[in-house]
């Protein structure tokens, strides 16, 4: 069986596999709602003692708290279990075909990624948002999914989340990760500094 499991977003998602069948999925609060949320999926969906040989998690781009969140509780049961362990990033998990992903990376800074068929034709960059609407214009025609409300921008966008069954079907096809994945992070993490005191 494989476990999959994706925080990247508002919207998280675990599922659990066999012979590319899902036999049992969750959804949960992902993204900066809430850091436990990936671990109580795993608990939810592993609790039958069924033999998981692989577990994949979802990279990101995307939100810094749910990605690490969803690392730790991937790494952590693969550890316990002695299962395999695959990061993929989350983008080539939003849909099958070709798309492109974009998202608020903040700061007035937007991830972008054109997907097709599960691999990259261009990896996840980070754009302005007059380069991000070049590049989307550039693509018409192509599907936009993006992780949060960016119809301002994008009107044409669909807001969706990556989603962990299709996340699964990297487990065979992708290297195995180091012992802890990396999170694809593609600016450091935003920190709010204490103010000086009076």
């Amino acid at each position: 069986m494989i476990l999959a499991i994706d925080s990247s977003s508002e919207s998280g998602s675990a599922a659990l596999l066999e012979a590319g069948r899902v036999v049992r999925d969750v959804s949960f609060a992902g993204g900066r709602a809430r850091g436990g949320g990936a671990a109580f999926a795993i608990e939810e969906l592993a609790t039958s003692g069924e033999s998981i040989e692989a577990v994949v998690v979802g990279l990101g781009p995307g939100s810094y708290n749910g990605i690490r969140s969803a690392v730790a509780a991937a790494w952590g049961f693969a550890m316990a279990r002695g299962s395999g362990l695959t990061g993929v990033s989350s983008l080539l998990a939003i849909s099958p075909g070709e798309y492109l992903a974009a998202g608020d990376a903040r700061q007035g800074h937007y991830y972008f990624a054109h997907v097709s068929e599960g691999k990259f034709l261009i990896e996840p960059c980070l754009l302005t948002s007059e380069a991000l609407l070049a590049v989307v214009s550039k693509n018409q025609g192509l599907p936009v999914y993006t992780s949060s409300e960016l119809t301002d921008l994008l009107p044409e966008s669909v807001v969706t989340a990556p989603q962990a069954a299709l996340l699964a079907s990297y487990a065979e096809c992708s290297s195995p990760c180091p012992p802890m994945p990396s999170p694809y992070y593609l600016k450091p993490p935003h920190i709010t500094k204490p103010q000086k005191k009076p």
